[in-house]
């Protein structure tokens, strides 16, 4: 078999294989970017759900949610490969199961799993109990996929040898459509209260530069969001924290001046197309918004076309043919 008929074996060998591969998911869908991922593996391959915001999970209701668990077992027996968004704790029953029936088992780390800040009281691995187990889940996953390579070295910690594949998330084709002129107008996001200081919203709020408006967008409807991105000339994100970023991509794509933190993915991120400051610098931010308000936001979103929904199927893809 020479080389060109052996490409042609492993192309047709790895259609087959994902025109039957049976997916079993366990996520929570009322979270965007897990319904995002469910929705494109639901594409290409034949997938069962385990939506966990049907199933609550709490002390009260612990009883109910292992029998809704255990019921899956036969459902998880007839899959290839079962993929887990998340290791928290109440995710352990399926990472046992799939042990169980000995199915390959994907979990995707989202970063509240691993963090560890007690000055905001943010993380996982604050509890003990909880730490633990998400540490175990790391441990005895078959596959981890962080959605950026600034938590790989994270991962290995807690695994060292643990399988990590960068798989980044993606959004949808913002860069496809036309951009309104840009408005003296910066910008930062954060949908819930209880996120603002891992977001850095409280730095953001120091930061005084009278050359433009600044505005935090919380929890609005989708279009008016992505009105605004439209039209701002800069986007902030100062985190603590960040294990990709999807607001940030979806700001660049819209043509914004990325101002980051130099802290987790964001810098991995922006590549160049945006600024970099240190973490909880205010006048360095300052300084910061002035020279991203005279750069231009085409690069910015030039890059953001990376994270696209195209390329996180063919590393997923790519992911599932290496599976035993």
């Amino acid at each position: 078999m020479n080389e060109e008929e052996f490409e042609d074996y492993r192309m047709h060998h790895a259609l087959a294989m994902e025109a039957t591969m049976r997916i079993f998911f366990v996520g929570d869908l009322h979270t965007p970017f897990m319904r995002q991922d469910c929705d494109m593996l639901k594409e290409n391959y034949e997938v069962h759900l385990f939506d966990t915001s049907q199933h609550p999970y709490s002390k009260h209701t612990l009883i109910r949610y292992l029998v809704d668990c255990s019921e899956e077992f036969w459902n998880m027996g007839k899959s290839d490969a079962v993929w887990i968004w998340s290791a928290r704790e109440h995710l352990l029953p399926f990472v046992l199961m799939a042990k169980l029936l000995r199915i390959p088992a994907v979990v995707n780390v989202g970063g509240w799993e691993i963090y560890n800040h007690p000055e905001i009281n943010h993380g996982n691995q604050l509890n003990p109990v909880r730490g633990y187990i998400s540490r175990w889940i790391i441990r005895h996953a078959d596959i981890i996929v962080v959605p950026s390579y600034a938590y790989v070295d994270s991962i290995e910690k807690i695994a060292p040898h643990a399988d990590v594949q960068v798989i980044p998330n993606f959004i949808d084709s913002l860069w496809e459509e036309p951009l309104p002129k840009k408005q003296p107008l910066v910008v930062t996001a954060c949908c819930s209260d209880t996120a603002r200081l891992i977001k850095g919203v409280d730095v953001f709020e120091k930061v005084r530069y009278s050359g433009a408006m600044k505005i935090v967008l919380g929890d609005m409807p989708r279009a008016e969001y992505i009105a605004i991105l439209k039209s701002a000339k800069v986007y902030c994100q100062l985190s603590l924290e960040e294990m990709f970023g999807i607001s940030l991509v979806e700001a660049m794509a819209c043509g914004c001046v990325p101002v980051v933190s130099d802290h987790g993915a964001l810098p991995g991120v922006v590549g160049g197309t945006g600024v970099v400051v240190p973490y909880g610098d205010v006048d360095a931010t300052e300084k910061a918004i002035e020279k991203a308000m005279e750069m231009s936001g085409l690069p910015a979103r030039c890059r953001s076309a990376q994270f696209s929904k195209d390329r996180k199927k063919k590393l997923v893809k790519e992911l599932f043919e290496r599976l035993p």
